[in-house]
């Protein structure tokens, strides 16, 4: 007994020694004054969403660039998410009387929600960790884990609402009027590409997902139309895969050929050299051919396939999250998959409530360069009026586009429909200009 309280006695003089060393050693580290008042300012200047951010008074700029939308694009965002998911009436509603009961209950839950929305959008819209984003929000950052990984469950189910295809003749009918006043490519109804999307080597199959920019990512496959919306999207095969085998593989391939072949008059999309030669996807030709209305050819498909290489612009440097996803080794099949789907649905409703980005340098005039929404050649603004006398090609014929084969020839032969047309607008334009650059007869 003599002996536990001797030893006893002995730690806790060791304690005392050297907390009064510690002290004494901190008094004599004399921290510079500029530090302090450094840090004093940052505690001062500290975010806190819930009395800067989302108070009634908080300016539109710095609004925009903490939530990468406007205000009124939020508030639509909140009303769709409380209409649409469960998970946050739900949880709340633990706490007391349901919100359908108690009109005031209901509003102090929707300002709750209001807070997990934008801080979920706050870590989508950056590369801050958890820890940076709790301590700005003023909310533990396994809070801020919650927050996010629901909203994101609660958006990428909104994708078959906010993902559609054109399916109504008068929907097709604007997006091809659109395209073909843009790149004068008649029956076009939007363009396909793919993006890497660079993340944390994973656990298990990481060669899998190493690319030919020797980097760990996964593959966003999407099609958009002329406002840069995505119409169709894949996402989450390995990045050691092309393009055209994701195309191949995830269904796409069969339900262009449904939609765009099964409707009158038959349409198509526009892709890169990764993607084969079909009825429904127009490639273009050789880069370095000579033949003028070969030339003609691969500068309309650019012009109308720079809208999903804007619209993969926009996405990225609005959700700057995506250019690197650092999650868990072990989220790769399903998080990181549902985080860039949410992403795309989040782009799409931007997109759609804020037709006209003027708010575009506060966003990316920081970050990087951004792409215009509308990016039409100048030569496209001086079209000569001669040009709308000339009928685009018919619809293509032949419905046996079953066969691989066939489906090609029937491709190579609508590549050169299109080539013909867009070489007699060629001609029908210099014949203008030379008739206009003729002095008048007196």
């Amino acid at each position: 007994m003599m002996m536990d309280f001797v030893y006893a006695a002995a730690v806790l003089h060791v304690h005392q020694q050297r907390s009064l060393d510690d002290r004494a050693a901190a008094d004599a580290i004399s921290i510079p004054r500029v530090v302090r008042e450094r840090w004093g300012e940052l505690r001062k200047h500290k975010l806190d969403a819930d009395t800067r951010v989302l108070k009634a008074g908080c300016p539109e700029v710095l609004f925009v660039k903490s939530m990468r939308m406007r205000r009124s694009t939020f508030d639509a965002l909140v009303d769709k998410c409380w209409l649409a998911a469960d998970e946050y009436r739900d949880r709340h509603d633990r706490d007391g009387a349901p919100a359908s009961r108690d009109h005031q209950r209901g509003a102090r839950l929707k300002s709750t929600m209001q807070k997990e929305i934008a801080v979920s959008l706050y870590v989508l819209s950056g590369q801050e960790s958890f820890d940076r984003v709790g301590w700005i929000w003023s909310v533990p950052p396994s809070q801020v884990s919650e927050y996010l990984w629901r909203f994101v469950g609660v958006v990428a189910e909104l994708a078959t609402e906010m993902i559609t295809w054109p399916s109504s003749e008068e929907e097709r009918a604007e997006v091809m009027e659109e395209f073909q006043r843009v790149s004068r490519l008649p029956f076009c109804v939007g363009a396909v590409d793919g993006c890497h999307i660079e993340i944390e080597a994973p656990k298990h199959h990481a060669r899998d997902y190493i690319c030919y920019k020797a980097r760990n990512t996964i593959i966003l496959l999407a099609v958009c139309d002329h406002n840069g919306r995505f119409r169709r999207v894949e996402v989450g095969y390995p990045g050691a895969n092309n393009d055209a085998h994701v195309f191949q593989k995830t269904g796409m391939h069969e339900f262009l050929e449904r939609e765009c072949l099964g409707v009158q008059p038959r349409t198509h999309i526009v892709g890169d050299a990764a993607f084969e030669l079909r009825e429904h996807t127009l490639v273009g030709f050789e880069r370095l051919t000579t033949v003028i209305m070969e030339r003609l050819t691969n500068a309309a498909i650019d012009k109308a396939r720079v809208k999903i290489v804007n619209a993969f612009s926009r996405l990225k440097n609005r959700w700057r999250r995506l250019k690197y996803l650092n999650f868990s080794k072990g989220d790769v099949p399903l998080r990181l998959s549902l985080t860039v789907m949410a992403c795309c649905v989040l782009h799409n409703f931007v997109e759609e409530h804020e037709p006209v980005m003027d708010h575009a340098h506060v966003i990316y005039g920081q970050h990087g360069a951004f792409c215009p929404r509308n990016r039409i050649d100048a030569r496209d603004a001086s079209r000569d009026p001669f040009e709308d006398d000339i009928s685009p090609p018919p619809s293509y014929d032949d419905d046996a586009y079953a066969n691989t084969e066939r489906a090609r020839e029937n491709g190579v032969r609508m590549r050169a429909q299109l080539g013909d047309f867009l070489l007699r607008l060629h001609n029908v334009a210099i014949e203008h200009r030379l008739r206009a650059s003729r002095p008048t007869s007196a």
